[in-house]
């Protein structure tokens, strides 16, 4: 949660000193791709569970839909919004693929 906060306040700051006021348009890209570490950790967390209890299939069928998910929002949304709409797919997909695969793991253990 911390990084995520570091990365929405300070994506002026770091685009700036990193790549200059050149690519000060990346910032609002970089503060809407702070959203994703959480769901980025989450779902590799989960993803380990599934494997964890041999649930190897489960595992690969969330993921292969998050990633025809993310493919297909890309299609449609990157012509008209351009990588603003890249980054926010982005975004969806990282909590897709968490919540689909904590479902799996609720569903196999009961929970």
């Amino acid at each position: 949660l911390g990084l995520m906060i570091i990365l929405f306040a300070g994506a002026d700051i770091f685009v700036h000193l990193i790549y200059t006021s050149k690519y000060s348009d990346a910032a609002d890209v970089v503060k809407i791709l702070s959203i994703a570490p959480f769901g980025l950790a989450s779902n590799n967390l989960t993803g380990i569970i599934l494997n964890g209890l041999r649930l190897f299939k489960e595992n690969m069928i969330v993921t292969l839909i998050g990633l025809i998910i993310n493919v297909i929002l890309n299609i449609i949304f990157i012509p008209k919004h351009g990588i603003a709409a890249a980054a926010v797919v982005t975004v969806i997909t990282e909590y897709f693929i968490f919540a689909g695969q904590y479902l799996f793991i609720r569903k196999n253990l009961k929970m």
